[in-house]
C-alpha cells in the first residue's frame, strides 16, 4: 500500500471510529437516537474515477456508509438511509446550490417531504405506532382484470404480458410484507368463491390462506373493513388499504378516515412506491415472532369457529386444552418482550413504553418482578404474549407494566398470569399490591381488569383509577381453564 492510500485509509478509520464512539455513547445513555448515513456529492472532482480512486470523495462516502451497514442495530439506535433517499429523488433534485449558499439547506426543499416521511416512519415504529394490517382489493389490484368476468385463466398475472408482470411484482411485495409479520387481509366486492380462485393462478405469489381475514362480498368496503378489524381484534387506525377504484377509496375516507388509503393512476406498481416511501410498515427490528404472526391469526380463525360451535364460552375454553409457560424475562425472551411492551395498546393499563436500557435494568433488579408468558392450545402456540413488571418496596409491589397481545383475548389468560404473579410476589414477602389504570382511546377493553382481580379502588381522578390489594395472602386463584407450567 502506498503512502497516499494509507493516508486515506487512516482517515476513513478515524472517521468511522468517531461515529462508532458517538453511536456507542448514545446507546449506553439509553436515548433513542436516529442517525443519518451520508448522501453523495452532486459534483465529482475526479469524474467516474471519484468512486474508485483512493482520493475520491464518492469512494470515501461509500466506505463510511458501509461502516454504518456493518455496524448493525445497536440498542436504542435507528438509521435513516439518506443515501437511498437521495438516490430515489436523484441528486440534481436532492441538492439545490442556491438554497445551500443562501440558507445552508443541505437538502433541497422539494426533497424534504420524503425525508420527513422516512423519519416519521422510524419514530412511529420505535414508539409502537406503525401500521399493522395491509388490506387489499383484488380486481385490478392483486391481478389485472375482473375475476368474475375473466375467470382465473383470463386475469393478467405473470410473465406473459407487461401488465401481468406488474401485478406479479405487487403480489411479491405484499407477500414479503406478510412474511415479515404484517397482517394481510382481503377487502373486495366480489363473489367469495371466485375471489379465492384468483390465487390459484399458476403465477400467483400469494395463496388465499396467506390472508388472515378474507372479506369478499357485495357489502360496502367500510363495513368489510370493520368486520376485518373485529375478526383480527385490532383498531382500524392500524390499517392501510390499497384499491384501484378511487370511488371505493373515497367511501373508506368518508367513513373510516383513520384508515390510510392508497390507489394508483396508471400502473399498479405505483402502490409499492407509496407503501415504501411513506414508511407505513417501517420495521425497527424483526423478531422470530414476527415471521409467525400470520400463522397465529390463522389459528385464531380456527378458535373462532370452535367458539361458534360450542354451547357456552366455558365449553369453548375447556375444549381448547390450553397450557401456559410463565417465567422470568431472560436474554432469550428480552427482544420479544421489549417489542410487546412498545406495541401493545389495548391490554395496557397505563400505556407505558420502555427502551432496552430500562428493561434490562428491570431484568437485573432483584426488587423488580419481571415475568412473561406463552399460551398454547390445541390449535397451536402463540409465542410470548404477555409481560408483567412490578417494583417491590418493602411488603408492597406496584404493577407498572402489564401488556398482553390481542390475539389471546377472551381466554382468561390474565387470570393465569395474575395467579402466577401473586405466587412469585408472596415468595418475596409481598403482602400488598398497587396498580393503576389510565384510560386512553384504546385500552377500554381492560377498564375493569383490576376490579375483576379483586383489587379495591382507592381513588378516581378523572378517567384514572388507582387500586390496592390489601393482603394477597387472602387471594384465591382465579384460573379455571389453563394448565400452567412454571418454567
Amino acid at each position: 500500500i502506498n503512502s497516499k492510500d494509507k493516508e486515506i485509509s487512516d482517515k476513513i478509520f478515524q472517521e468511522s471510529e468517531k461515529w462508532r464512539n458517538l453511536i456507542t455513547l448514545f446507546s449506553k445513555k439509553g436515548v433513542k437516537t436516529i442517525f443519518n448515513n451520508f448522501d453523495f456529492p452532486v459534483t465529482r472532482k475526479l469524474g467516474n474515477l471519484d468512486g474508485f480512486s483512493a482520493t475520491g470523495q464518492v469512494k470515501f462516502i461509500r466506505k463510511l456508509n458501509q461502516f454504518f451497514a456493518d455496524f448493525g442495530c445497536a440498542k436504542n439506535i435507528y438509521f435513516n438511509d439518506l443515501n437511498y433517499l437521495s438516490t430515489a429523488v436523484g441528486l440534481d433534485d436532492w441538492f439545490d446550490q442556491a438554497y445551500w449558499h443562501s440558507f445552508r439547506y443541505a437538502i433541497a426543499p422539494k426533497a424534504l417531504p420524503l425525508v420527513a416521511a422516512s423519519l416519521a416512519g422510524i419514530v412511529a415504529s420505535a414508539q409502537g405506532l406503525g401500521k399493522k394490517v395491509l388490506a387489499c382489493d383484488l380486481d385490478n389490484t392483486m391481478w389485472g382484470g375482473v375475476i368474475g368476468d375473466d375467470g382465473a385463466e383470463g386475469i393478467a398475472l405473470g410473465p406473459e404480458t407487461p401488465k401481468g408482470n406488474m401485478f406479479r411484482e405487487v403480489q411479491d411485495y405484499v407477500s414479503d410484507l406478510g412474511k415479515r409479520g404484517i397482517i394481510l387481509a382481503v377487502n373486495s366486492k366480489n363473489n367469495p368463491t371466485l375471489a379465492r380462485e384468483g390465487f390459484a393462478h399458476p403465477h400467483s405469489a400469494l395463496a388465499a390462506d396467506d390472508f388472515a381475514s378474507f372479506q369478499a362480498s357485495w357489502d360496502m368496503k367500510s363495513r368489510n373493513m370493520v368486520k376485518i378489524a373485529k375478526e383480527l381484534n385490532v383498531f382500524t387506525d392500524s390499517f392501510v388499504f390499497i384499491d384501484d377504484n378511487k370511488s371505493e377509496i373515497l367511501e373508506i375516507n368518508n367513513t373510516l378516515p383513520e384508515v390510510v388509503t392508497l390507489s394508483y393512476d396508471t400502473s399498479p406498481v405505483e402502490l409499492l412506491t407509496q407503501l415504501d416511501r411513506n414508511g407505513y410498515f417501517e420495521p425497527v427490528g424483526i423478531s422470530a415472532d414476527d415471521a409467525k404472526r400470520a400463522d397465529y391469526y390463522k389459528q385464531n380463525a380456527l378458535r373462532e369457529k370452535n367458539l361458534a360451535s360450542a354451547a357456552t364460552l366455558e365449553d369453548h375454553l375447556q375444549s381448547l386444552n390450553m397450557s401456559a409457560r410463565l417465567f422470568a424475562v431472560d436474554k432469550i425472551s428480552f427482544e420479544r418482550c421489549l417489542q410487546l411492551i412498545n406495541k401493545t395498546n389495548q391490554f395496557n393499563p397505563i400505556t407505558k413504553r420502555t427502551d432496552r436500557a430500562k428493561l434490562a435494568k428491570k431484568m437485573a433488579d432483584k426488587n423488580n418482578l419481571l415475568i412473561c408468558g406463552e399460551l398454547t392450545d390445541k390449535f397451536g402456540g402463540n409465542g410470548i404474549v404477555t409481560v408483567l413488571s412490578a417494583m417491590i418496596v418493602g411488603e408492597c409491589a406496584e404493577i407498572d407494566i402489564w401488556v398482553m397481545s390481542c390475539r389471546v383475548f377472551n381466554r382468561e389468560f390474565e387470570y393465569a398470569v395474575f395467579d402466577y404473579f401473586v405466587e412469585q410476589a408472596r415468595a418475596k414477602g409481598v403482602k400488598r399490591l398497587k396498580a393503576k389504570f389510565i384510560k386512553t382511546a384504546k385500552n377500554g377493553y381492560i377498564g375493569s381488569l383490576y376490579d375483576r382481580l379483586g383489587f379495591t379502588m382507592e381513588k378516581i381522578e378523572g378517567d384514572n383509577k388507582y387500586y390496592i390489594f390489601y393482603d394477597i395472602r387472602n387471594y384465591k386463584r382465579k384460573n379455571r381453564f389453563i394448565e400452567v407450567q412454571d418454567a
